[in-house]
């Protein structure tokens, strides 16, 4: 049911490349967390000043900034596709992912968080759903009578839904954001061989982009 390619990548990923895929996961989330934390206090301008405390206070955000900057060039999500791709380590994975989305000027088009803000959403709203399903269940069937000993059985049955579905919704969501992660990896390191084997898709794929980001080099 798979091709050749991701079976490959898959066997690589769960056998030799297992270490470096968990060694990646562990930072990934906690960097990617960093830089939004740090992401408001990024200078805005070069404007000299006068004052001391502005002038150390400028120089404090350059260096909190740059050095979580320099820790999300080795851990980034592109990272662990490039693991998967081609069985680099964690570090190592990371540094070629930001080196060609670099050469290409798509640094800005891979900092957007489009996509993960919308899967985020998608993921709320299927929890909410989720745990209004369970609320109904538990007001008309009353299927959580001996299940719980909370006195409120409908929030309860609420909580229970709700955590079921973020967590499902997530692992589902966190599969779609990978493939689409692969897919421009993919895009990024082979047009040429995106261009030969699959042709009126690549011709498809150039359009698109061409027509959300028309000065970005393809």
């Amino acid at each position: 049911c798979c091709s050749e390619a991701v079976s490959t990548s898959f066997n690589q990923s769960m056998t030799h490349s297992f270490g470096s895929v968990c060694f990646g996961s562990l930072f990934v989330g906690i960097v990617g967390l960093m830089r939004q934390v740090v992401e408001p206090f990024r200078p805005q301008g070069e404007e000299s000043t006068l004052l001391c405390l502005q002038e150390c206070l400028f120089c404090f955000q350059e260096l909190l900034v740059s050095s979580v900057d320099s820790l999300a060039k080795y851990f980034n999500q592109w990272s662990l596709i490039y693991v998967g791709l081609y069985g680099y380590s964690t570090m190592k994975a990371g540094k070629e992912a930001t080196m060609i989305f670099e050469a290409r000027g798509w640094t800005t088009i891979v900092s957007d968080d489009l996509l993960p803000n919308v899967l985020n959403i998608l993921s709320i709203v299927i929890s909410g759903c989720t745990g209004i399903f369970g609320l109904l269940l538990e007001h008309y069937l009353h299927i959580g009578e001996g299940i719980t000993s909370f006195h409120r059985p409908l929030v309860a049955a609420f909580a229970i839904g709700l955590v079921i579905g973020f967590v499902l919704s997530n692992i589902l969501m966190g599969t779609v954001s990978s493939a689409l992660n692969t897919v421009l990896v993919c895009y990024a390191a082979g047009p040429a061989e995106f261009q030969k084997n699959y042709p009126d898709l690549s011709s498809k794929m150039r359009h698109s982009w061409k027509e959300v980001w028309p000065e970005s080099m393809v």
